[in-house]
């Protein structure tokens, strides 16, 4: 459980996507939690390698933030 909503981190963004019609998020982030997140909220995980966690399930990989403009998506 984690913020205000009392709900996890997936649901969460699950209502903030729907509240601020977004039609194509992604996640980036570098743990296995930001993983899951992503998957209950399902949406595409970008992992970030270069952050502090180790991720096997992702989408997509980047080394740099600044690779996320190269990815198509």
């Amino acid at each position: 459980m984690l913020g205000l909503t009392g709900l996890s981190k997936g649901e969460t963004n699950k209502i903030i996507m729907a509240r601020n019609d977004l039609k194509k998020p992604i996640y980036v982030g570098d743990t296995h939690g930001d993983a899951q997140s992503a998957k209950v909220a399902e949406v595409l995980f970008v992992y970030a390698s270069y952050g502090f966690g180790e991720v096997e399930d992702y989408d997509y990989v980047i080394d740099r933030f600044e690779e996320l403009l190269t990815l198509g998506i």
